[in-house]
């Protein structure tokens, strides 16, 4: 059977992908224009896909995700359909905005904007310097590297969880694996969850929240479930954290009614720290979509593979 694959990466980047192959090799569509008789000669998906779609292509041979985590398809799709995502394209966008989070709490930021609603003039005080902190980053995937790197050049000590501890950075002073986090947790300033949603990444910070410094700064732009939302509800009423930076939560949407919206010292975003609001991230995911289809159509390797047992890439790491 020839090669056929469907691409459905919208908001644009239909253009580009048309302009590199010929229809008979690729055709794209919006995502819910995608029909059954469309999926009959298909034998490559490119873009998420409903995962209830993926699953009638009977002749699948490759899904690639345009979202660096691949949760939803994982456990979900056949084992013999090689899966690639696209981890590596989002940790431009995604460290800018830990960062922007890091300053708006170092800084009081969040106090002037309160200040600024009620139209009080006032100083609230005694700030903190980026410089000499230590930044603990839990997963040195492409976010955390990222990451890591600009909170390095600023003066920080980057201390970083990995499963892999070759290969160390530069801009990492000291790399070491999870069984070391809650021996970590008591000396960072900043603690940034980097991680993909797998069963070994689900609540890794609970309990153990407590360990951390009472003025500390956490941010999660990994998913929602590595940090115990009861859990965490439970330590910010016993007056933990400078900070709390989410731009995941468990569960999401958050619901209306759940306490995180009330603390003064959490800064919630709905998800939106990678997504295509940078437009250089749709740009990136374009780019490797393109390649990583002259690969399939070329049998070449493909970049991004990832373990449907372990839930990660694991290759071009």
């Amino acid at each position: 059977m020839s090669k056929k694959v469907l691409c459905v990466i919208n908001h644009g980047a239909e253009t580009q992908i048309r302009n590199a192959f010929s229809s008979e090799q690729v055709i794209c569509a919006h995502k819910n224009e995608v029909t059954d008789e469309m999926l009959k000669d298909i034998t490559a998906v490119v873009g998420n896909l409903n995962v209830h779609q993926v699953n009638k292509i009977q002749h699948l041979q490759w899904l690639h995700t345009e979202s660096a985590g691949v949760n939803n398809y994982v456990s979900h799709i056949r084992p013999e359909v090689t899966l690639t995502c696209s981890s590596g394209c989002y940790g431009h966008a995604i460290s800018e905005h830990m960062v922007a989070g890091v300053f708006y709490f170092y800084k009081k930021l969040d106090h002037y904007v309160r200040n600024q609603r009620m139209r009080r003039w006032r100083n609230e005080g005694q700030v903190d310097s980026i410089e000499g902190a230590v930044c603990l980053v839990i997963g040195l995937g492409d976010i955390g590297k990222t990451f890591a790197k600009k909170m390095n050049a600023m003066g920080c000590r980057i201390i970083a969880i990995k499963r892999n501890i070759v290969d160390k950075p530069d801009y990492v002073d000291v790399l070491t694996t999870m069984n070391h986090l809650n021996e970590l947790l008591p000396q960072a300033d900043i603690i940034a969850s980097c991680l993909p949603d797998t069963p070994d990444t689900a609540q890794i910070l609970s309990d153990n929240l407590r360990l951390c410094k009472k003025n500390a700064v956490l941010i999660n732009v990994g998913r929602g479930k590595n940090i115990d939302t009861t859990a965490l509800i439970r330590v910010l009423d016993e007056g933990w954290f400078k900070g709390v930076q989410l731009d995941v939560v468990d569960p999401e949407p958050l619901p209306y009614n759940n306490k995180l919206w009330g603390y003064d010292n959490v800064l919630i975003t709905p998800h939106v720290s990678g997504n295509y609001n940078l437009p250089q991230t749709l740009q990136k995911v374009t780019e490797l979509a393109i390649r990583n289809i002259k690969h399939y159509l070329n049998d070449d390797p493909l970049e991004n593979v990832v373990s449907h047992t372990l839930g990660y890439r694991i290759n071009n790491d």
